[in-house]
């Protein structure tokens, strides 16, 4: 019976049936009541701290080039030069730069 069952550990849990609807509520901190009751928890109560991510273990960026507007040599130049540019950032910031896409696109994006 009662309001809980326990967990794989041997703690007490509630039951569905059993939480307030409104417990987990969060609102803004002028209208809440700060209890859990239908008014709803405290913006202010809630914990901004989370677990530290894991380092990625790649890396994907991916430019996208109108070639339109200049001639092969120079747009090929200066995809050397920025790819460059971005394999030094992503080491020193101890990134795995493991893909760089250069995309030829002429026309609207998003379209």
């Amino acid at each position: 019976g009662g309001g809980a069952a326990a967990d794989g550990e041997g703690k007490a849990r509630p039951l569905l049936a059993s939480v307030r609807p409104f417990e987990y509520l969060v609102v803004d901190d002028s209208r809440a009541s700060g209890d859990g009751d239908a008014a709803g928890m405290p913006a202010s109560g809630v914990a901004e701290d989370e677990p530290p991510a894991p380092p990625p273990d790649e890396v994907l960026v991916m430019v996208q080039v109108n070639p339109d507007f200049t001639d092969e040599a120079t747009m090929m130049a200066e995809a050397r030069r920025m790819a460059e540019h971005l394999r030094g950032a992503a080491a020193a910031q101890g990134l795995p730069l493991t893909s760089l896409m250069l995309q030829l696109h002429s026309g609207l994006s998003n379209a």
